[in-house]
């Protein structure tokens, strides 16, 4: 388990190591190049690592362990589709105008994610509790909205010529990531004290940065076909590859 840690570890500060070595040396095109590349590569990896551990006995649906873990690599599978609009349309003259519009992509993901995860934190709930965890629920969802509507009108202030698709978009998967945000930490807090910490860490790890790479494209505008928001992209990809895949190792040595 550690030596799989630390290569995971690994992945995650050799990805910047390489595109600035490129950049470094001269070769700002060919640095943009490995990140347009290696952002779907990573998401598809990722999603295979999952399915492979995970995808098994009837999929692993009686299990709400397996099936979270199931869920979030589906969704790094559907991602994939997304980091390849992105590349698409970055080659094209005029394709950053069309982004949000290929980003709706992005919401199935979202969507499985943000699934496997409430299953999850409502059956250990259930199982500490003894019953259905809708008050952390609200409190979840409560600070979600609030953080997304603080977002968006800083981001109508920032920029007040935003079009409807941009707003559209935005929404909706902030808030959907933020709610994973938000149920991951509680789940960390229950198993604080176990095994399941580690891979439940990486897995909000994964979606913290996923917070700052979207907000950063609503908010602040930066390019989301830039080189950094797509070595960020794969940066999440590689921390919730390593969540699913030492998921599977703890799940197969029960």
């Amino acid at each position: 388990m550690f030596f799989v840690t630390l290569a995971f570890l690994a992945l995650v500060a050799l990805v910047p190591i390489i595109a600035l070595t490129l950049i470094s040396v001269g070769a700002p095109n060919t640095a943009e190049t490995f990140a347009t590349v290696t952002a779907p590569l990573s998401a598809l990896a990722a999603g295979l690592l999952g399915l492979l551990a995970f995808a098994k006995e009837d999929f692993g649906l009686e299990d709400r362990f397996n099936s979270m873990n199931l869920l979030l690599a589906l969704g790094l599978v559907v991602l994939t589709l997304a980091e390849i609009g992105t590349a698409v349309i970055s080659s094209m003259p005029s394709g950053k105008d069309f982004y949000f519009t290929i980003s709706l992509l992005v919401i199935p993901g979202i969507l499985l994610w943000g699934i496997g995860v409430t299953r999850y934190l409502v059956v250990c709930w259930r199982t500490i509790n003894g019953e259905n965890p809708k008050e952390v629920l609200l409190a979840v969802a409560l600070i979600a909205g609030s953080i997304t509507a603080l977002t968006q009108i800083l981001g109508a202030f920032i920029a007040p010529d935003r079009s409807l698709i941009d707003v559209t978009v935005c929404i909706p998967v902030g808030f959907g990531i933020l709610m994973i945000a938000g149920i991951l930490t509680v789940l960390l807090w229950i198993f604080r004290r176990g095994m399941l910490a580690l891979p439940i860490g990486f897995s909000l790890m994964a979606a913290i940065l996923f917070c700052v790479q979207y907000y950063s494209w609503c908010v602040l505008r930066i390019d989301p076909t830039s080189m950094i928001s797509r070595l960020i992209a794969i940066e999440i990809y590689i921390l919730m590859g390593a969540s699913v895949s030492i998921a599977g190792r703890l799940d197969a040595a029960t």
